[in-house]
């Protein structure tokens, strides 16, 4: 027969909490989402470094028309959200040739062009089609947001396992 007291422990729901969080190893599950958050952050540090590599190669500054402002919920355009971002398409002229190029993410720039205007860009001299702009800059610097928010999340998750 089984005493009142083991009784009374298994139906008390703070002692079930408590022996879910022993026997199920809770503090496991606090690292392995952790661990989770730091690869969010580790894509978003991607993105970052492609985005640095690309205002790398982007080398030569131009002067370009802005033929069109769109408008997308996302930074790079694919699914939706609650602000809005923007992104332009440029006609431009580089060695004589003249190109038609738009920005390859969605940004919030704190001074934004509007259609019509000549801004300079920065272009990539052996891809001239390949651009950094306003809005690419915009868009890493959220990215850089981000990935620091879920690198201070991921840890926060570790490193709480081991403060009793």
């Amino acid at each position: 027969m089984i005493g009142m007291d083991a009784m009374h422990s298994v139906t008390d729901p703070l002692a079930a909490i408590s022996f879910s969080y022993g026997i199920l190893g809770l503090r496991w599950w606090n690292t392995l989402m952790g661990l989770l958050i730091l690869g969010v952050a580790y894509y978003f540090y991607r993105k970052i470094r492609n985005l640095l590599e690309l205002r790398r190669e982007c080398t030569i500054e131009v002067s370009a028309v802005v033929t069109a402002i769109r408008v997308s919920r996302s930074v790079d355009g694919t699914f939706g959200g609650r602000g809005k971002f923007y992104c332009a398409d440029y006609r431009y002229e580089y060695n004589d040739t003249v190109y038609e190029s738009r920005s390859s993410l969605y940004g919030r720039p704190s001074i934004q062009p509007v259609a019509g205007e000549v801004v300079t860009i920065s272009i990539d001299p052996f891809d001239p089609e390949r651009l950094f702009d306003v809005y690419t800059r915009s868009a890493m610097h959220f990215y850089m947001m981000l990935c620091a928010i879920y690198i201070a999340s991921g840890l926060v998750m570790i490193v709480m396992q081991f403060i009793d």
